[in-house]
């Protein structure tokens, strides 16, 4: 009987099919069924192909497909992945950062939630000098 381990699956044969394996392939890692490529064939994407949330709820992940290899005639470059890794950082820096946009400075964090600041906190504030 040959072993699973033993065979191997050819490439699909055009990057489309490529794609939609990868996307097919990170909804199930991502565990979330609603996992998409992003944009359309010569659309900007600024280093995003597919995108999913963890656990369909959680944090965004982005990723960025790469087909190199003899079958598309190309090989990939330090240069080129390093380019990639920049517009995806910019990209999701667009979204927001740590400590700017949506998160507020730690000083303020529950000022929203609490009518009156829990002793426990209060507390935890004046230890840390805030």
């Amino acid at each position: 009987m040959t072993e699973f381990s033993n065979r191997q699956i050819p490439p699909p044969l055009s990057w489309e099919e490529f794609e939609n394996l990868c996307c097919d392939l990170w909804a199930k890692i991502l565990n979330d069924s609603t996992t998409s490529k992003n944009g359309r064939s010569g659309q900007a994407q600024n280093g995003v192909d597919i995108f999913g949330r963890r656990d369909g709820s959680g944090a965004w992940v982005g990723v960025q497909c790469k087909g190199k290899d003899s079958r598309y005639k190309k090989e990939v470059t330090e240069s080129e992945l390093k380019e990639e890794v920049k517009a995806a950082a910019k990209e999701a820096e667009t979204h927001g950062v740590l400590g700017k946009g949506a998160v507020p400075p730690a000083n303020e964090m529950f000022n929203h939630v609490y009518k009156e600041m829990p002793p426990h906190l209060r507390k935890q504030r004046q230890e840390a000098g805030m």
